[in-house]
Formats: structure tokens, C-alpha cells, sequence
């Protein structure tokens, strides 16, 4: 066979070239195939054809191998081709796990064989931990009153609507809890079950799960383990909105870049209580973490250097064994802004983080929102850095927060990392411009209004830019800190409920965050201007506590006024 193109032709182009010359040979064509019940494991639908004067009997073959035992399961089947066939071929009972499944047809003219496809077949009962959300794990410091479970059931083909499922809680051989539910449907299930409010221990919880049919037979069973972490000194972990907690306390991050560490006393003053800093070696990391104890300081320990063309996974282990105990780590930062070829790393060292020191998270940076879901994955805190100033929207902010929010689904903490510095300067330090207080302000706002549990600023000092070149975010910045140290109680453990922004309305952003107190958060990110947005309760009164603006509470409705960038922190009165 010769084959002539004008354009270069890539190996996956080529091999489906291929498998269209071999199928032709064997007298007939495949016009679609599609898995059964969502999984190539479980078998296969496809739509054949005869090619003209070709065959007229085919037979069709589904091999599905397990990997790596190699056990083979074969769905087989004779069809008659008078013109197009549907043809089904189940695999029962499915193999589960990982598995290669391979497409064969023989007919009197020749035979097909596709290439090996592999696939994961889910297990009949998979278990995910909603509640609490950080790392599926129980926290001593501060233990959940109950557990929330979701089981997926993916019976692929079988008929279990007459079996019971059995769930049941122990710990350290006691029982903690059961539930039962009849009839297993394909789906989801979720479960609530009560955690005793003394008496647990550090030993992990087991969740014991079962199928049975109605002979009381096992049809499946499976267990789990719920970690149960103790207290430690200097602990930092996720509370249960996702908020940060220090030695189980309330801690809302406020950070900066690129500070030497000669600053660390002046930015404690101005109301930062982190910064990120540089650890590509134990002796280095170490006296970093000490300089910022001296100042009452916690660090973002980022060692992208590691994960940068090549992966040292034994440094990063080292690191990682010689600083988890410091007082003042807050959370490991494997590498700045990975590309989705760094992802594989980025996992690895998530996990080792996560094997050998359970009591401080990981943060990983994200600049491209395409990548937000798929690296939520490899890190407990997802940072994003969108700079809007002064080529973009300053919306951006609200676009990006709002896309991380829906690809972590609730499972990781979101933080943002606001504009400090001219990105033009980097080039030609007399062009772009460093974002306006007022426009700092909106972007921070922004990220709390789409729920940001974190603000980590960039950057202090670039050389050419950053906050120390711009007086105005000088004076501006601490008075920031201060609103959003006031404001942190009211926010990171309350409800929040977006009333007004993304995707319906691009310039005006409201939430409402119920807890101690119901607090609205709003900012104009559009020309000056007035909105009424409906509450969901009965309110009699507003007060500003922050921003310049108006609001005032009508009947059901609270009316807002706000110039351009203008934000606002409005308490409600019931």
C-alpha cells in the first residue's frame, strides 16, 4: 500500500489510517461503537456494515483483559450483514479495574483486529467522604459532629433493586454507627451518621459496606478507612468550610511575595501574617522557616526549583522529612504555576506531602483556568493569579475565582493571590501601570464574594515593581489587611450564597455570608451605579462597616450604590 500526503501526518492519524485499511480488507465497515453502561469493560455497541459484495456472516469478538492478572473474559457473537447491524456484546459479570479490551472480526474475507484500548471499570460500590471535606480525614483539634458518605453504585447491567445495602462504623473494634437502604439503583447514595462527641481516638474509622441479595447472601463487600489525625503542636490543617485552622484556631491568611526577610518586621506591622518563601534545600528552608518565627510570621514553603525540567523527588522528600514539624510552615508549596506536563510531579509530591507529615496542606499556584479541575487533584489549596491591570477586565478576577470554585466542587480551598505589580515593568519599567487602592481593593473582594479563604498578594518587591514602589498601595494595603482581619470570623465559617454576579451579571458581584452575623460583600465592577438585589430573608436595617457606597434594606430587597471599583461591607439587621 502507498500512501502520499501533503501535510506531515501524526502517529495517531497514521494508526487510524491503518485500522481503516485492515477493517476494509475484512469486507466491512464499522459505523459506530460506543461502550455499554459508560465503560469499555463492560462491553461494547457498534453498528457494522458488508462493503459492497462483501461478506454476508461476521463473527465479532469483545476481549476484555484485567491488568495485571491477566484474566480474560470474551463476549462473542454471529451476525448476519444484510445491511447494517447492530451488534451488542455484554461482558458478564464485568471484570473491575484496570483492563484492555480489543475489537475483533473475522469474516470469509480477512480479519480486524483493533488496537488494545485500556479502561478503568469502576468497582460495584465506590465510596467518596463529603463530610468533613479536607483529605476525607477527622481532625482531633476539631472533630466533625457526623460523617457524610456518598456511595456510587455502577451495577453495569446487573439487576440489584431487590439486594440492601449495609453500612456500618467502627473504630478500634467498636461499633460507632450502621444504616441500611433497600434496593441498590445505579447512582448515588448519601449517608449521614453521627460521630460520638467524646471518646474517639486516633485510630482511623473503618466503613464497612455490603450488598446483599434478598437470601441474605453477600453479593459485595469493601471497607474503607476514615483517618483520624491527633492534635500537634503548630498543626495546620482545613476546618469544615474549608477555612484555615492553626492548632485547631481560626486563621485567615494574609500574605505577600518576594519580601526579604529584613521586612519581615514592617510587613507584620501592616497586618501580613505570611509570606512565601523559598526552600529548594534543607539548610535553606530551615533558616527561612526560623527567620520568620523570629517575626511571628508563617511560611509558604515553595520549592518550584525541584519540579522545574526535572522532578528531584529525593530532595522534596527531604525537605519535606527535615521541616514538618516547624512552627512556623503553613503550608508546602511544590512549584509555581505548573504546566499540565508537570502534573504527574505535582501528584507525586502531593502525595508524599500527604504520607509524611498529615498536618500542614499543600498550595499549588494555577494561571491557566483550562487546568483548574485537573490540578484541584494534586493540591488541597487552589491559588489563582489572575492580573486584570491594565489589559483586562478587571472582572477577570471574579471569571477566574468563579471557575476555580465550580472545578474544586466544594472539595478544596480556593485562595487568591491580588495584583500588586506593573507586569509591563518587567520590560520597560516606564510603561503599564501598578493597580490603583481602589482597584485592589475590588479584586480582593472579588475573590472573598466567589469564596477565597486566602489572599496572598503579589508581590512585595520585584526589583522594578511591586508593593514598595507604589505609596499609594503603601498606605492603602494595611488598611485592607485590617478590614479582612475584622472581617475573617464573620466570613470563613459562614454559608455563602451568591445573590448577584457570574454567569448572569459581569459588573455587579453579591454574596451573602450567613453565620455569627449576615454580612454582605459587594463590588462594582462596572461604571458607577445602583442595584437592588432581592434577599432571601426577613431584614428591618443595614450597616456599612467597610466601603464607600450606600445601601439601605427595602422591604425585601437591599439597594445598593457604589461608584466604579467601589466595595462594600454591609451588615444586616434582622
Amino acid at each position: 500500500m502507498w500512501l502520499s500526503s501533503f501535510w506531515p501526518l501524526s502517529p495517531e492519524q497514521l494508526q487510524n489510517l491503518w485500522e481503516y485499511v485492515r477493517m476494509r480488507r475484512a469486507g466491512v465497515d464499522i459505523s459506530a461503537v460506543e461502550p455499554l453502561h459508560g465503560t469499555w469493560g463492560a462491553g461494547v455497541v457498534l453498528r457494522l456494515r458488508p462493503l459492497r459484495g462483501g461478506p454476508r456472516e461476521a463473527e465479532v469478538r469483545w476481549r476484555v483483559r484485567a491488568l495485571p492478572s491477566g484474566r480474560e473474559r470474551v463476549a462473542r457473537r454471529v451476525v448476519k450483514l444484510d445491511g447494517e447491524t447492530e451488534v451488542r456484546l455484554p461482558v458478564r459479570p464485568p471484570l473491575r479495574g484496570e483492563v484492555e479490551c480489543q475489537l475483533s472480526i473475522v469474516t470469509g474475507a480477512g480479519r480486524y483486529d483493533s488496537a488494545p484500548v485500556r479502561a478503568t471499570v469502576p468497582e460495584l460500590l465506590e465510596l467518596a467522604i463529603l463530610k468533613p471535606p479536607y483529605r476525607g480525614s477527622v481532625y482531633l483539634a476539631l472533630p466533625p459532629k457526623d460523617l457524610l458518605f456518598e456511595f456510587s453504585t455502577h451495577p453495569l447491567g446487573a439487576d440489584l433493586s431487590r439486594c440492601r445495602l449495609e453500612v456500618r462504623l467502627e473504630q478500634a473494634g467498636g461499633v460507632l454507627g450502621e444504616v441500611r437502604e433497600e434496593g441498590v439503583r445505579e447512582g448515588h447514595l448519601r449517608f449521614h451518621l453521627p460521630l460520638p462527641e467524646r471518646g474517639l481516638s486516633p485510630a482511623p474509622i473503618e466503613v464497612l459496606a455490603k450488598i446483599v441479595n434478598p437470601s441474605g447472601e453477600e453479593v459485595f463487600s469493601r471497607s474503607w478507612e476514615v483517618p483520624v489525625v491527633p492534635k500537634r503542636p503548630g498543626q495546620v490543617f482545613l476546618g469544615p468550610n474549608l477555612e484555615t485552622r492553626v492548632k485547631g484556631e481560626l486563621f485567615m491568611p494574609i500574605g505577600v511575595y518576594h519580601i526579604n526577610p529584613k521586612f519581615y518586621g514592617m510587613a507584620k506591622r501592616m497586618g501580613f501574617n505570611c509570606v512565601q518563601a523559598w526552600g529548594t534545600k534543607v539548610e535553606q528552608a530551615r533558616k527561612a522557616l526560623d527567620e520568620a518565627q523570629r517575626h511571628g510570621l508563617k511560611v509558604l514553603l515553595e520549592m518550584s526549583t525541584l519540579l522545574r525540567g526535572r522532578y528531584d523527588r529525593e530532595t522534596f522528600k527531604a525537605i519535606v522529612k527535615a521541616c514538618k514539624g516547624h512552627p512556623a510552615l503553613l503550608a508546602w508549596y511544590p512549584v509555581d504555576e505548573p504546566g499540565e506536563g508537570q502534573f504527574e510531579w505535582c501528584l507525586d509530591a502531593y502525595r508524599i506531602c500527604r504520607e509524611l507529615d498529615p498536618h500542614h496542606p499543600v498550595y499549588l499556584v494555577i494561571c491557566d483556568p483550562r487546568l483548574f479541575a485537573k490540578f484541584a487533584g494534586a493540591t488541597d489549596i487552589l491559588a489563582i493569579d489572575p492580573y486584570p491591570v491594565p489589559h483586562a477586565p478587571i472582572n477577570l478576577v471574579s471569571r477566574w475565582a468563579h471557575s476555580a470554585w465550580e472545578a474544586v466542587r466544594g472539595r478544596k480551598a480556593v485562595w487568591l493571590i491580588p495584583q500588586l505589580h506593573n507586569t509591563a515593568a518587567y520590560r520597560d519599567p516606564k510603561k503599564g501601570r501598578a493597580p490603583t487602592p481602589e482597584e485592589v481593593r475590588c479584586m480582593v473582594y472579588q475573590g472573598l464574594i466567589y469564596g477565597a479563604k486566602g489572599i496572598v498578594y503579589y508581590t512585595w518587591d520585584d526589583r522594578v515593581t511591586g508593593l514598595v514602589h507604589e505609596p499609594a498601595l503603601l498606605r492603602a494595603v494595611p488598611e485592607l489587611n485590617r478590614e479582612l482581619l475584622t472581617l475573617a470570623p464573620l466570613l470563613l465559617t459562614a454559608r455563602r450564597r451568591l445573590l448577584c454576579g457570574l454567569p448572569d451579571d459581569r459588573n455587579w458581584h453579591i454574596a451573602l455570608f450567613t453565620g455569627r452575623k449576615d454580612i454582605v460583600l459587594a463590588t462594582n465592577t462596572g461604571d458607577s451605579g445602583e442595584l437592588a438585589v432581592r434577599l432571601p430573608g426577613p431584614f428591618r436595617g443595614e450597616e456599612i462597616l467597610f466601603g464607600r457606597g450606600e445601601a439601605e434594606v427595602e422591604g425585601a430587597f437591599l439597594r445598593l450604590r457604589a461608584p466604579k471599583f467601589g466595595a462594600l461591607a454591609v451588615e444586616l439587621v434582622r
